[in-house]
């Protein structure tokens, strides 16, 4: 388990309130100790829902909404580059860019320079320049984090083609998994039933590190923003 500031893991059980309330009472059992909390504790969270009705949440705590600032560096050596957070300022700075010369500057390299660390992730998959970097800030206002997760992951690490996964990263044909690791996917596996009903007497012998092993053959684990993933590409 993580316990690490910026990522924790916590099983809780949920437990329904009278019927005509908006609250619902949630039973954690992170260090063996019964722990009752409202709702809004939710807020941010992932759930992933088991057959034993158990939700297990990833709480990572939310990075405050940041503009995006990149920056155009002109090839041209004697050139200053400048900054911008839109294509619109871009544009308007770019029409007056000179270098030492008074020539007009016309090509530049698009940096990433601030912003979410997802959004940065993002960009380095994208292979930002000149001609792609405005639909680059818009689908970072439009794309949810999975959505970016999944683009990067497409693109970055699976080889995809750009065209056939900017429109939509959901269309493309990739097994993702929010585990740590190997083993953990083994033993999801194993309690989703993908390996068949497993008697009871038996599941003590269940070497989930051969079974994990074996998922490495087809699976690759992988960080993205700071979540541990496991994916397997089409």
């Amino acid at each position: 388990m993580d316990r690490s500031p910026e990522f924790h893991r916590v099983v809780l059980f949920l437990v329904a309130a009278p019927e005509g309330s908006a609250a619902f009472f949630v039973f954690a059992s992170h260090d063996f100790r019964t722990l009752a909390v409202w709702q809004r504790f939710m807020r941010g969270g992932v759930f992933l829902f088991d057959r034993l009705r158990r939700a297990r949440i990833n709480i990572k705590p939310s990075e405050p909404n940041m503009t995006i600032q990149l920056h155009a560096q002109p090839y041209d050596i004697i050139s200053r580059g400048f900054y911008f957070c839109s294509a619109d300022e871009f544009d308007a700075k770019a029409k007056t860019h000179r270098n030492a010369y008074g020539g007009l500057v016309e090509d530049h390299e698009i940096q990433f320079i601030d912003g979410k660390s997802i959004d940065c992730e993002l960009a380095r998959a994208w292979r930002l320049h000149q001609g792609n970097f405005a639909d680059f800030l818009g689908k970072v206002e439009e794309w949810s984090d999975d959505q970016k997760t999944r683009y990067i992951i497409a693109v970055g690490e699976c080889g995809f083609d750009h065209a056939d996964v900017s429109d939509d990263p959901y269309d493309t044909d990739i097994d993702l998994y929010e585990v740590d690791d190997m083993r953990e996917l083994a033993e999801q596996f194993v309690d989703e039933g993908l390996f068949g009903v497993i008697p009871e007497h038996l599941e003590n012998y269940i070497d989930y590190d051969a079974i994990a092993r074996d998922l490495a053959m087809d699976y690759t684990e992988t960080v993205i923003n700071g979540q541990s993933l496991i994916y397997r590409c089409a």
